[in-house]
């Protein structure tokens, strides 16, 4: 029987030197995980094209550029001029959609390198690998999302991304298949939102593709935690931190903050 290759392939951007040590200890621990579980696992390191290489040739990626409205006024908002870190970000993804675009079907998995595996989050992970192996979850999706969830009671299952994300929240772990990542990396020759908000507009507007999340958390994202500053976004709602989200809810929920609502407040931000 022949073995199931995992191919694992982490965005890196050497700069950033906080976030190496943990995402090597993220990737020491999903690749022992998923051995012990029968794969065999590849990993792919991409580095470039790094922010300063972008800017060195901010000229010819210009020339892509294509900030023309569209019927969605929803996404339009969120069309804006792209930085060398953005750019940099979408260039290291369609090189490996290229790369996996022409690859066997055999699971792909790309990594950002603030992704994180939180002790709570194991055992979904682990499942996870298992029936993708026992080929449960082999079928019936095109791109699955595992770093944001619509959670859900029950045992670990598939739902339509669409369902609850018009807007995706996060793109710093996802498994692909090779039909999608070619016509990703297509879609993406042409600049116009951020990579996760250009990913979330193709998804919308083809509803042919089987796009999914889980009903579980598995892997976590620094960057949504506050452990670190976003390296491509000028501001970042940190979804994945509890406090942060109660202190956005004061604010969301009372129209004038009186003293109880600061002393709640004080209380989260300690």
């Amino acid at each position: 029987m022949t073995m199931l290759t995992l191919n694992i392939y982490v965005v890196h951007s050497p700069h950033l030197s906080s976030r190496l040590r943990y995402i090597n200890s993220t990737i020491e621990m999903l690749k022992k995980m998923t051995e012990g579980i029968g794969y065999k696992v590849e990993l792919n390191l991409v580095k470039e094209p790094s922010r300063e290489q972008i800017e060195d040739n901010i000229e010819h990626h210009n020339k892509r550029v294509n900030y023309d409205k569209e019927d969605d006024e929803q996404y339009n908002k969120l069309i804006s001029p792209l930085n060398g870190a953005q750019i940099s970000n979408i260039e290291k993804h369609r090189l490996i959609h290229k790369v996996i675009a022409n690859a066997s079907s055999d699971l792909h998995f790309v990594i950002e390198d603030d992704a994180l595996i939180g002790e709570d989050y194991l055992h979904n992970i682990k499942t996870l690998f298992e029936r993708l192996k026992d080929d449960s979850f082999r079928k019936g999706w095109d791109i699955l999302f595992t770093c944001m969830a619509d959670v859900e009671s029950g045992a670990l299952q598939l739902q339509d991304s669409r369902k609850s994300y018009k807007m995706l929240i996060s793109k710093s772990s996802y498994l692909i298949k090779p039909v999608l990542a070619g016509k990703l990396y297509e879609y993406l020759e042409t600049y116009k939102y951020t990579l996760k908000n250009a990913i979330g507009k193709y998804i919308w507007d083809h509803k042919e593709v089987n796009a999914h999340v889980l009903n579980k958390h598995t892997f976590l994202e620094g960057s949504k935690m506050g452990l670190f500053t976003t390296s491509v976004n000028n501001s970042n709602f940190l979804f994945q931190n509890s406090h942060f989200v109660a202190l956005a809810r004061i604010t969301a929920v009372h129209e004038e903050i009186g003293e109880q609502q600061l002393k709640e407040a004080e209380a989260l931000y300690k």
